[in-house]
This record gives structure tokens, sequence and C-alpha cells, in this order.
């Protein structure tokens, strides 16, 4: 299945290493086949072709259940 980028996701930069990242994830069946685990996200200051993907742990993470 491809990826599907939220249509309402919005970002914010609260200092030079970090940023705060806010969607509205619809759960419906259409779009969560199986157990949802987790998401992704992949951000850059700039569009790029080639980049390296990092892996670090969320030092936060703040769910509002709808």
């Amino acid at each position: 299945m491809t990826p599907v980028n939220p249509p309402n996701a919005s970002a914010q930069s609260n200092t030079a290493t970090s940023i705060s990242v806010q969607w509205t994830f619809n759960n419906s069946v259409r779009n969560v086949l199986g157990i949802l685990r987790g998401f992704k996200v992949h951000f850059t200051s700039q569009a790029v072709e080639n980049y390296t993907l990092v892996k670090v742990g969320a030092k936060r993470i703040v769910a509002n259940a709808a």
C-alpha cells in the first residue's frame, strides 16, 4: 500500500533542532488495513532528491482523541 500524506498536516519550528507536527488522522477501514503501530514523519528544509533517514525517538507525543 502506498503511504498517504494527511491533507491537513502542519509543522512549526520550535528550536534549531526540533519541530512540532500536527495532523488529524482518519482511521477508517479503507485507510488502515491491519494494526496501526505508528507513523513515520519525513522532514527536509528544502526539496531535495537525495537524503538520509535518521531514526530518532520522539521526546513527546501527544495524541488528541476526536
